[in-house]
């Protein structure tokens, strides 16, 4: 698959593109509409160390997808609570 005019002109111009678009990615692979692999050398410009759509991750986001998204700071939630005691316990703070 190409981008096409109306593509280019919808999308705010960051970077020069090339113009294959990707459908799926697994670990460091990405995968365009025609089925050829490319090595994604970037994986997200270093903030993605986990690859791409690694089956632990899939599981555990399909999990909590199925209990609760996107649930206002306003008010507590189980997974807020787990991550804030984890990351004071390792950096040895209260809050």
């Amino acid at each position: 698959m190409r981008k096409d005019k109306t593509m280019h002109t919808s999308l705010m111009e960051i970077t020069a593109r090339p113009a294959t678009v990707f459908v799926k990615g697994s670990g460091a692979w990405l995968y365009d509409s025609d089925g050829k692999a490319y090595l994604d050398f970037i994986q997200g410009w270093a903030v993605n160390c986990l690859g791409h759509s690694p089956d632990p991750l899939v599981a555990a986001i399909t999990e909590q997808a199925g209990k609760l998204i996107n649930p206002s700071p306003a008010f507590y939630n189980q997974p807020m609570l787990d991550l804030a005691a984890a990351l004071t316990a390792g950096a040895g703070l209260e809050r």
